[in-house]
């Protein structure tokens, strides 16, 4: 298993409250774990944008996906440092506040196959919707979705290689559960839309209501202009 740094685990410990991309200890709001230095690296979607893609395809993502979101996302997917998630879930949960666009019935993290689970020791997702949950107070369901092939990861695939190798990769266990729900789906980073829309299409046909997405990041070439 990869393992953080090991002067951030030890700074993790004796400065529980430093910010989690430039260490530094004294700043303003600790308990975002970002001092506003950093964030203001982060390129926020506007307001517009975002309603302009709830109303197109149903859903909306909070960051351009850049350099510093990139490395945010390595670091708890190969990195083992899941307290990245957890921070960027807290801003997500109260960007999701602000927006006001839906308030879904349950918050569902796409899953990830339970041997990667395993080596790595946690979901990214799963944290991320635990700290919106947090927030907004909409209930996680972790279970009902389910990643039923361990497929390869999807960066560095173009979009046909990304459709056939997420093709059913998910499945809903407890359907009955889903009947005439409103769900949001969260992510960490809208591409293609691949990988959000087999979520989705598996969502609909267990008797979803409504399904939206709602990840960290999206790149350049989905904003709407």
């Amino acid at each position: 298993m990869l393992f953080c740094n090991i002067i951030e685990k030890i700074l993790s410990v004796i400065y529980p409250d430093k910010c989690v991309l430039c260490h530094k200890i004294n700043f303003e709001n600790k308990e975002s774990g970002i001092c506003d230095e950093c964030f203001k690296k982060f390129i926020v979607f506007d307001d517009e944008i975002c309603k302009r893609n709830f109303m197109e395809n149903n859903g909306f993502s909070m960051f351009l996906y850049n350099s510093e979101i990139r490395d945010i996302i390595h670091k708890f997917k190969y990195n083992d440092c899941g307290h990245y998630a957890r921070v960027m879930g807290m801003k997500m949960g109260e960007f999701f506040i602000k927006q006001n666009l839906f308030c879904p019935d349950f918050i569902i993290p796409v899953p990830i196959h339970w041997r990667r689970k395993m080596k790595r020791g946690y979901n990214q997702t799963e944290i991320m919707a635990k700290e919106i949950s947090k927030i907004c107070g909409i209930p996680v369901v972790n279970n009902l979705l389910i990643r039923k092939r361990n497929t390869v990861p999807q960066f560095g695939l173009n979009r046909e290689m990304r459709i056939k190798n997420i093709e059913g990769a998910f499945a809903v266990k407890d359907s009955g559960s889903l009947e005439g729900k409103d769900v949001v789906i969260i992510d960490d980073i809208y591409t293609t839309g691949t990988t959000l829309n087999e979520c989705i299409k598996v969502i609909k046909s267990a008797g979803v209501k409504n399904a939206y997405y709602f990840t960290l990041s999206s790149t350049e070439s989905f904003i709407h202009k």
